[in-house]
């Protein structure tokens, strides 16, 4: 008799730092913080061993599971490896191509956003869309925020977002977003810098569940569709000031479209994304105007 193959899958997860419950502050989300942020570092690695082992125990034994996980919070060296779920491989550092969805690509299952906030200019903890100087971040026309970035980028190749954890507000927004995926909620919110938090703990056993459920579900019968962009693909940042804007317009092949506002657009979706950041990453380097 012919031995039986092993299937094989593999579930990527980024990681975002600003929805992981305790984190209700900026001094919890950088090294400035100091002994806040080291506390937010062990919260944000206790929170992805728990979508880790969410997956496999989602995977069951008759799956041969790969996990990748990505930093994907600020410099994106902010998991603590030593740890890490020895089960999973951890990308760390950048600047990375893909950002916060770095080694994305056709070949994974599935993907699981963890630790995720809202965008700018609605209600969630620490909300914000990839830089604090945006007021507001657009695709395609429609508001975003780093939930579709990511929900894009892994939609790019097929793969669809089954899963994302973080605050009450994201949840939402993330439902409104990608029908049938998994919301995992582990803080309420009570203002842009306070919450309602579960302890590590609770927190923990919930995203495990959550992903035990969104990943045994993926396998046994795929309902959650990947996010595909559209051709072309077009980007407008809004500046909270106008050295920021002036800055940004710098790019080649940007559009100045008002005092505050420059848009890029290209035919290829992370071109137009990769555009985006550079535009953003100029606007931050504005000395003395962070914000």
């Amino acid at each position: 008799m012919a031995e039986m193959t092993m299937k094989h899958a593999t579930i990527y997860i980024s990681v975002d730092m600003e929805g992981v419950a305790g984190v209700v502050s900026w001094e919890h989300t950088g090294k400035e913080g100091g002994h806040e942020f080291d506390r937010a570092r062990k919260l944000m690695t206790g929170e992805v061993n728990a979508a880790i082992e969410g997956a496999f125990a989602g995977a069951g034994d008759g799956v041969e599971l790969t996990v990748i996980v990505n930093d994907a919070h600020g410099g994106m060296r902010n998991l603590l490896l030593e740890e890490l779920d020895p089960r999973a491989m951890l990308i760390s550092g950048g600047p990375k191509r893909l950002g916060m969805m770095e080694g994305i690509n056709a070949s994974v299952s599935a993907a699981i956003l963890v630790g995720y906030h809202s965008m700018a200019s609605s209600r969630g903890v620490l909300a914000h869309s990839y830089y604090p100087g945006l007021v507001q971040l657009e695709y395609a026309g429609t508001p975003i925020g780093e939930l579709a970035l990511s929900a894009y980028s892994a939609g790019y190749f097929g793969v669809p977002v089954i899963a994302v954890t973080g605050d009450d507000e994201v949840a939402k927004e993330a439902t409104g977003l990608i029908p049938g995926v998994e919301t995992i909620t582990v803080k309420w919110t009570a203002g842009r810098l306070a919450a309602t938090c579960l302890s590590p703990a609770r927190s923990r056993e919930r995203i495990a569940s959550g992903v035990k459920r969104a990943v045994m579900g993926h396998l046994l019968s795929p309902k959650v569709a990947p996010l595909v962009p559209g051709r072309p693909s077009s980007f407008r940042l809004r500046f909270a000031n106008a050295s920021m804007a002036d800055a940004a317009a710098l790019l080649p092949g940007s559009v100045r479209e008002d005092p505050l506002t420059v848009s890029y657009v290209h035919e290829d979706y992370l071109e137009a994304l990769r555009g985006a950041r550079v535009m953003m990453a100029i606007a931050a380097s504005i000395p003395g105007d962070p914000y």
